[in-house]
């Protein structure tokens, strides 16, 4: 399946200097040079935008303008434009002028992009508007009305007091003919209100492209209203944490924020994988044993008593080592044990037990070795006790699952850990038994985030 990964720049990519850190360029160029099928779609000109993506390496189009414009960045061809029909734009013009509005004019002047505006009507806002894009050869400042509202426009802007644009807002809101945001400059007072054909959003702009690049799946990453349209027809959506409570209130997650990388952080963590679904963070990428594990049978429940005697005997061999170490031997842990048959390891003696420490492809720890024997004959004991050694463990919870995260005991453990010992079982202390509890799905603990995490019920 091919994923296009979509993020919004302000305030989401770019963090609160308006710019994208290093860090997160070089993430995310690594993961585009893997393969990754990233881009952005933002209100933002591809001239400025192109300005504080600079060093982003993005290989498909990218969309502007809110979805009016989706450009090829490095030839700058246009693959998708909308404009208004005269009529449209003349109600606009009207409109703006009855109010005694300034806006800046976006438009196709004689085949050329350009943004007008009248210099005479420049307030504090739209200066610095300006003053952030100095050298831009797309503006074209005008003395009159006369010129303002000439070429193939495609988009107006305002900037200024809320109570200035409300009015506005209000009536191109409820126009069908025209799609119109109000929001809120990032870290400053003044207010933007944008106008744009019906048809233009982000989400619009985005079904094109996924058809384009032939995707399957979006994922995308916003922080504003503006994006809620792309919210709503992705297949996945993160919100960073400083992002409106609106844009929250519909993610399927919330992650780090802007100023923390959280875009990248979380692309690096997701993409880790082949298949781009995320794990919990100890299940090595690298490791396709690991991954297998992970997915197929760590923490599914069992209740077949050989496979919790062979993974009690693994759990206790893991004692001051990792688990994927352990795994890795776990073929050869199977032959040297003879296929973890109960009764046959139960039977080892010295010399059996001597073998075993000869073995290079197992752990050759003598007091673990002959700890394994020792805990399949109590193994066995609690066999006829209780009828099955799966009676008596799954009885410590009464048959269900206990599901908790980020911890490596509890009092669940430390309990079965005292029986365990007083029975005169070795290596069982509270931290391993509580690993072999997450290993046999009595403790379901896949992470937060993790493609598996299920939350007590569901």
């Amino acid at each position: 399946m091919s994923t296009l990964y979509v993020t919004d720049l302000d305030g989401t990519l770019l963090n609160s200097n308006d710019r994208i850190s290093q860090y997160s360029i070089q993430t995310i160029n690594r993961l585009v040079a893997e393969g990754m099928q990233f881009t952005y779609a933002t209100a933002r000109s591809l001239v400025s935008a192109s300005v504080v993506a600079q060093g982003l390496s993005t290989t498909i189009p990218v969309i502007a303008y809110n979805g009016v414009l989706i450009i090829n960045p490095a030839t700058g061809e246009v693959l998708s434009s909308l404009s208004f029909t005269p009529q449209e734009a003349g109600y606009v013009q009207k409109t703006l002028q009855a109010h005694g509005a300034a806006p800046l004019v976006y438009a196709y002047v004689d085949g050329v992009e350009r943004v007008s505006y009248r210099k005479d009507k420049v307030n504090e806002g739209i200066q610095r508007y300006l003053d952030m894009r100095k050298g831009d050869k797309r503006f074209r400042p005008l003395t009159d009305e006369a010129g303002l509202y000439e070429g193939d426009i495609f988009y107006f802007t305002c900037i200024a007091q809320r109570e200035e644009l409300l009015p506005l807002y209000e009536i191109f809101a409820d126009d069908s003919r025209y799609r119109c945001t109000l929001q809120q400059e990032l870290y400053r007072p003044e207010f933007f209100l944008e106008i744009m054909p019906r048809k233009a959003s982000k989400a619009e702009a985005i079904r094109k492209l996924k058809e384009i690049w032939h995707c399957d799946k979006v994922v995308s990453f916003g922080d504003a209203v503006n994006d809620i349209p792309m919210f709503e027809i992705s297949d996945e959506c993160y919100a960073v944490e400083n992002a409106v409570p609106q844009l929250k209130a519909l993610a399927t997650g919330v992650i780090a924020s802007n100023d923390e990388d959280g875009v990248a952080r979380w692309l690096a963590d997701t993409i880790r994988y082949p298949d781009q679904k995320r794990r919990c963070s100890w299940a090595n990428p690298k490791n396709p044993r690991y991954i297998q594990y992970h997915d197929a049978e760590w923490g599914v429940p069992v209740h077949d008593d050989q496979v919790l005697f062979e993974m009690l005997v693994l759990e206790s061999f893991q004692a001051g080592l990792s688990w994927e170490c352990v795994l890795n031997k776990k073929e050869a842990f199977c032959r040297a044990f003879d296929g973890f048959d109960l009764e046959t390891v139960c039977g080892y003696d010295e010399d059996k037990m001597e073998a075993l420490r000869q073995d290079e492809g197992i752990i050759r720890n003598r007091l673990k070795i002959k700890a394994a024997v020792n805990n399949a004959r109590i193994f066995r004991e609690i066999v006829k006790e209780y009828g099955s050694f799966d009676s008596y463990l799954w009885g410590y919870t009464g048959g269900e699952v206990v599901y908790e995260n980020d911890k490596v005991s509890s009092p669940l453990s430390d309990e079965i850990s005292r029986d365990l010992v007083k029975r005169g079982m070795k290596f069982v202390g509270t931290t391993i038994i509580y690993a072999y509890l997450q290993a046999v799905g009595v403790i379901y603990s896949h992470e937060e985030g993790c493609y598996l995490c299920r939350q007590q019920g569901k």
